[in-house]
């Protein structure tokens, strides 16, 4: 939620109304990083209350320790498939500028 509503969102957002291509490529890896952290947090909090018997602190813990590399796995894996799709959506005209 911090990071959803900081600075750093505001500045990915505001990369999407530019018409230069490599404005936006920054601003779709701040996008993919905040949806990466809201699905995480969202399966994290499902997580506890399904399985709230069988998970253990120890569990959790090691769990912790996997979750900053998956979610630079995920943010990298978004940006090199999203950033060309982007792009030729823009540079085709699907994707209109509004403003």
């Amino acid at each position: 939620m911090v990071i959803a509503f900081s600075p750093l969102a505001k500045i990915g957002v505001s990369t999407f109304r530019s018409s230069n291509i490599k404005r936006t490529s920054l601003g779709i890896p701040i996008a993919a990083f905040v949806g990466t952290l809201t699905d995480h947090i969202f399966g994290s909090a499902l997580a506890i209350w399904y399985f709230s018997p069988f998970l253990t602190p120890d569990i959790w813990n090691f769990i912790l320790f996997i979750y900053p590399l998956e979610r630079i796995v995920a943010v990298v894996l978004i940006s090199i498939i999203a950033i060309p799709v982007y792009y030729r959506l823009k540079t085709s005209g699907l994707i209109e500028e509004k403003g």
